[in-house]
């Protein structure tokens, strides 16, 4: 467990520091560019988001053979010609792509986003330099499914930080030195991702096996993954339509400038990412390998230590965005309207991304054993539901009902798919995973929190940050002391710790 454990540290250090510098510099965007401009940010992070249907599933499929040929070290050649055999494919779909939202840069400037200050030509120029941005992205996804595959996920993290570190700290000067302008912003982020691709591209084939011939295209390779690869599809199909819906209408039913407290809204959630991503990446590829020998047991004990350690690292995030999104907000950006509209749908939209945090565990195993169907299933009866809500509350109310109607979307999610994944991969887990390894320490974190803020939240104003600091720590703590995982070790860790 040491590579997991090495794993989940760096990409729990990757995602701090790609969050931190979201926090120090989100803000200087907002003064410097506007919140309507700021909203094509959003905007572009809403078309990527959208566009990932286009990998038919191949970075997912990518990242379990390769996890599967850890296994079966004697196929070197193997897992060499199957990186070689998608990446060209994907360069294609990126540039496609990219021509694509070149081509309709006018069109969406005068049809779909509302700019009042911003003018028609300005938003034209950013979307073709999104369009060129989207090129040099749009193959990171398999370079980092590749190294995610093989665990070498520090390798990846250290590349991505680096990135994250010159895309908004360069930014930043960009728009102080330079050109205060979002045309500008879009051009560095351009400069960044293409030296990002390249190291991602490098770190990934030096990590691959050494073969005894170079690399080739073998269409067979591609067919073998494709029944995976169309279930993957599939599931990123809906799971993008359901999770990026809401922002895709939203830029066309309210102004830029709302869309864009909407999506500072989301950022907020967006910071349970941190805890997320980093276990997800760490625990699937393992699991993935120890279905593939055999490991039951291997198997079941990873799968609790992970939805433990889901749970215990949510639970602060979880209770502090969810109580006191607006004061965080203001006490963030320093802009007391940002704090009211953002404030209002941040704490729907952050208990969504909790439920939905914790369904990664349980989506993990289903992908371990191939199994892709009732994720095909739930998908596609969640978006029948979801599409119609989310269109009538953001015509009646707004973001604070789009953020609703996706909460809703995450307690059915939950409530349906636990169980009927237990039934048929873990049987007599459910009770256990819902009570001991989710509720129960969200419950006494919460508990823990509103006992403290009605003793003490009256000083709240007047020293916001160490209240924080109090309640997020009180969070985990009590957390901690419900989860049999987390008191376990952290009795060996204190037993060690004491001289003999």
């Amino acid at each position: 467990m040491s590579s997991v454990r090495l794993n989940i540290a760096a990409n729990v250090a990757s995602a701090t520091w790609s969050a931190v510098a979201q926090i120090v510099c989100i803000p200087i965007y907002l003064r410097i560019l506007g919140a309507e401009a700021y909203g094509l940010v959003g905007f572009y992070a809403t078309l990527y988001m959208s566009l990932q249907i286009f990998g038919l599933g191949l970075s997912s499929a990518l990242n379990r053979e390769l996890a599967r040929l850890t296994a079966r070290p004697d196929l070197p050649n193997t897992a060499r010609d199957l990186v070689r055999t998608i990446e060209g494919g994907y360069w294609l779909i990126g540039i496609a792509a990219a021509v694509a939202i070149c081509f309709s840069a006018d069109w969406i400037s005068n049809n779909w986003v509302q700019p009042s200050s911003l003018s028609q030509a300005t938003v034209r120029d950013s979307l073709i330099i999104m369009g060129c941005v989207f090129a040099l992205q749009w193959p990171l996804s398999l370079y980092q499914g590749g190294l995610i595959g093989l665990e070498r996920q520090v390798r990846m993290n250290v590349i991505k930080i680096v990135s994250v570190t010159a895309s908004t700290a360069g930014s930043v000067l960009i728009l102080e030195i330079v050109s205060p302008t979002i045309t500008a912003f879009f051009v560095w982020q351009l400069v960044v991702s293409a030296c990002q691709v390249v190291a991602v591209a490098i770190a990934l084939w030096l990590a691959l096996p050494k073969g005894t011939r170079t690399p080739q295209f073998k269409l067979n390779l591609l067919r073998e993954l494709l029944p995976f690869a169309g279930g993957m599809t599939g599931i990123a199909l809906f799971s993008l339509l359901l999770t990026q819906t809401d922002k895709v209408l939203l830029s066309n039913l309210l102004s830029l400038e709302e869309f864009g407290y909407y999506i500072l809204a989301g950022t907020v959630a967006g910071a349970l990412q941190l805890c997320i991503v980093p276990i997800f990446t760490a625990i699937y590829p393992r699991m993935t390998a120890l279905v593939a020998v055999g490991d039951d047991v291997g198997v079941r004990r990873l799968y609790h230590l992970g939805s433990q350690a889901m749970a215990f690292t949510l639970a602060p995030l979880l209770v502090v965005l969810c109580g006191f999104s607006p004061e965080l907000i203001l006490l963030w950006t320093g802009n007391e309207t940002a704090a009211d509209q953002a404030g209002a749908a941040a704490p729907l939209l952050v208990a969504g991304t909790a439920l939905n945090g914790v369904l990664h565990l349980p989506h993990a195993l289903r992908l371990s054993y191939g199994w892709t169907r009732l994720d095909l299933g739930m998908g596609f009866a969640m978006l029948v539901l979801l599409v119609p809500s989310i269109i009538y509350s953001a015509q009646k109310f707004g973001g604070v009902g789009t953020a609703s109607a996706w909460l809703l979307l995450g307690v059915a999610t939950f409530v349906i798919t636990v169980p009927l994944t237990h039934r048929r991969l873990l049987k007599g887990e459910t009770r256990r995973w819902m009570l001991v390894d989710t509720l129960v320490p969200w419950t006494a974190a919460a508990a823990s929190v509103l006992i403290a803020w009605l003793f003490l939240g009256d000083k709240l104003q007047r020293y916001p940050v160490p209240f924080f600091l109090l309640f997020g720590f009180l969070a985990t703590l009590t957390a901690g002391i419900t989860l049999p995982e987390v008191r376990h070790r952290a009795v060996r860790v204190f037993a060690r710790s004491r001289p003999a």
